[in-house]
């Protein structure tokens, strides 16, 4: 990265109030313990921190110059900092690295692929960056740098190597899509599914798809969006889109679909599609219907961007789960699913789908399931569903974690679970000696629940065992 003060000046409509506007910034950073020399710092402001506290430590780092919304002159240099201090004022830290973002993002005429959904969206970018990386040089969104920080910080990466980015977008409440998409100027959009996530702040499902459909509302008309055909809110989504709309599903007619399905266990899945009027077999090792679905999106857009499907289906063959993503792990004792990333309704319902579906029937199934968080109102009775489904499901042992764990037992005692099978606890680590205390030798265990549960505590505890 290449600019001079005065195009951060232009670009962030801020007001260079020290130094000077021939100053070359060289990088990007919004933390002051990582900030290189030749970066330029923006102090942002959130509910626990202030980077205007971090200037000191940003400018004796080696930073070129800073981003803030105040006037830090006089107390840097009453604390010992001293030199050409190159500094920007603008109203808003935030917008201004979301704008700085945007005039960089310009400086490349490739195209972007833009990922976003309730469940699965990090998967299905990692599979999409995948396939196009057996034809492109890929920029992608690494880890979940995927909101209003993380976006621009992935765009700042930049670089003439790129012939394409993919880029994942998530969010809380409603706008923050449309101004990532502002920020990233997509010509490609995929939504994943529209679920049960964020029904705290958003309310309904048709919310959630109104959030989620932001993206499409800023596709070019030029562009692609790529739906879920299976997903209810498809029909409301492909109403919001200028662009052109490209269908992938199990079920009715979309435009790519699956063939022919096989289960094979904690070993993968395989499946056939119809690509270029030819069909094709694929395999993963990723379980569970909801990647083959994940895996349809990333064939259609490896389709739409000329990636032969034999790359496609090595592509997708070596990818291996992300941690804490439906993870299949070994002990000596037991067999571990860690999928305690994250969880919504939806995605739990769909762990304990796969969860049913493998192993042997001489194992015992210990399901542990943390508090789903963010659903508001729809929290007790959400838990109470999940409870009962994780008996529909034959789950021999439930242990819930949090303060809906008691609607976990209702649902669970509801569809008939003997009592004795069914162990809450109230608090997350507190519990987890106490949990373990609970497994037999032998036993498949799945862990799931909301990331703020920190269940990844407990995975790491069950892998030592």
């Amino acid at each position: 990265m290449r600019l001079r003060m005065e195009e951060v000046v232009k670009a962030t409509g801020g007001r260079l109030i020290s130094g000077s506007p021939e100053a070359v910034v060289r990088g990007v950073s919004t933390d002051s313990r990582t900030v290189k020399s030749g970066e330029l710092f923006f102090a942002l402001k959130g509910e626990n921190f202030d980077g205007h506290d971090y200037l000191k430590i940003a400018f004796q780092q080696g930073a070129v110059g800073a981003v803030v919304h105040k006037s830090p002159l006089a107390p840097l240099c009453q604390r010992g900092v001293r030199g050409i201090l190159n500094i920007i004022q603008v109203p808003d830290t935030l917008k201004a690295l979301g704008d700085l973002a945007t005039r960089w993002r310009r400086c490349f005429p490739i195209p972007v692929v833009a990922v976003t959904g309730s469940n699965g969206k990090t998967t299905t970018k990692e599979m999409i960056a995948s396939v196009l990386a057996e034809k492109y040089p890929v920029l992608k969104t690494e880890g979940n740098f995927n909101n209003l920080i993380g976006l621009p910080l992935t765009l700042f990466r930049l670089n003439r190597r790129h012939k394409i980015a993919v880029l994942e977008m998530g969010m809380n409440a409603p706008g923050e899509i449309r101004r990532l998409t502002e920020i990233a100027a997509p010509q490609v959009g995929v939504i994943t599914n529209v679920g049960r996530a964020h029904l705290q702040g958003l309310r309904t499902i048709r919310g959630i798809a109104r959030a989620k459909g932001e993206l499409l509302q800023g596709l070019p008309r030029s562009g692609v969006a790529f739906l879920n055909s299976d997903d209810s809110s498809s029909p409301f989504l492909r109403k919001l889109s200028h662009a052109t709309v490209r269908t992938f599903g199990w079920k009715g007619r979309p435009d790519l679909k699956v063939r022919r399905y096989e289960s094979q266990g904690l070993a993968g899945q395989r499946f056939t599609v119809k690509v270029q009027r030819r069909l094709y077999p694929f395999s993963l090792k990723l379980l569970g219907k909801g990647n083959v679905s994940n895996a349809l999106a990333a064939i259609a857009v490896g389709d739409y961007f000329s990636v032969p499907p034999a790359r496609m289906k090595r592509a997708l063959h070596h990818l291996r789960p992300k941690s804490g993503r439906m993870e299949p792990l070994s002990s000596r004792s037991w067999t571990l699913l860690n999928d305690a990333y994250n969880a919504n309704p939806d995605s739990m319902t769909q762990s304990l789908e796969i969860f049913r579906e493998i192993g042997g029937r001489s194992l015992r199934r210990v399901a542990i399931l943390g508090e789903m968080l963010e659903l508001g109102r729809f929290a007790s009775s959400s838990h109470r569903e999940i409870g009962g489904k994780a008996i529909r499901y034959k789950v021999d042992l439930l242990i819930g974690i949090g303060p809906h764990a008691p609607d976990l037992r209702r649902g669970a005692l509801g569809e008939g679970a003997r009592p004795d099978r069914v162990v809450t606890f109230r608090e997350g680590p507190k519990s987890f000696e106490s949990i373990r205390s609970l497994l037999k030798k032998g036993d498949l265990i799945l862990v799931k629940g909301s990331h703020g549960m920190r269940l990844d505590r407990l995975v790491d505890i069950l892998r030592n065992s």
